[in-house]
């Protein structure tokens, strides 16, 4: 596996950490980045570090329920957004299919509060979270992306921090909408 941001890469690759000292990925690692970096600007959600536990409880809040996790831990926050960031331990739900849903251990994830559930009575509870389902796996202090067609680099999370989720970082062009479509943009409007 290719490993970016070591003591050799790291040197020629940090400098004034923006963009333009970004190091070369493969253009499959370089959309799942910026997809990454897109829910950040675009979505207000904020990139962190989190050790997923290895047991699923039922997360029952006010008339939300669903599984997931109780006791999630923020490890290090990346790319934080004003009121999206997550306390030290948290409730996240798990995800939407089985395919989307994280295993145990360590990943990079975009999360967003996704549920302050007002119990009947009204108190609001614990506030339970959710994630984005573009996440990483994360391995020692790299996060590793794979593609599709099987290519994998590990990336030094301090560097995807100071490139790929800096301010000026690309995200992924506005979505296109069909003729007759709406959008949440206005025209002419910037959507980061």
């Amino acid at each position: 596996m290719p490993f970016f941001g070591g003591s050799t890469t790291m040197a020629a690759a940090s400098g004034s950490g923006s963009t333009g000292s970004m190091p070369e990925l493969p253009s499959c690692v370089q959309a799942q980045l910026r997809t990454l970096n897109t829910n950040v600007k675009r979505y207000g959600q904020s990139a962190v570090v989190v050790d997923i536990p290895a047991t699923k409880v039922p997360l029952v809040d006010g008339i939300s329920a669903g599984t997931g996790w109780d006791g999630v831990r923020t490890v290090q926050v990346l790319r934080p957004n004003p009121g999206m960031i997550p306390p030290t331990t948290f409730k996240l739900w798990d995800g939407v299919t089985p395919d989307t849903d994280l295993a145990p251990g360590r990943h990079l994830v975009t999360v967003f509060l996704d549920a302050s559930p007002k119990v009947p009575g009204g108190t609001y509870g614990e506030p339970v979270w959710g994630f984005n389902v573009t996440n990483f796996p994360v391995s020692g202090d790299s996060v590793v992306v794979t593609c599709a067609n099987g290519t994998q680099v590990a990336l030094k999370l301090d560097l995807a921090a100071t490139t790929w989720l800096a301010p000026d970082a690309p995200i992924d062009p506005p979505p296109t909408v069909p003729a007759g479509g709406s959008t949440p943009w206005s025209p002419g409007a910037s959507p980061a």
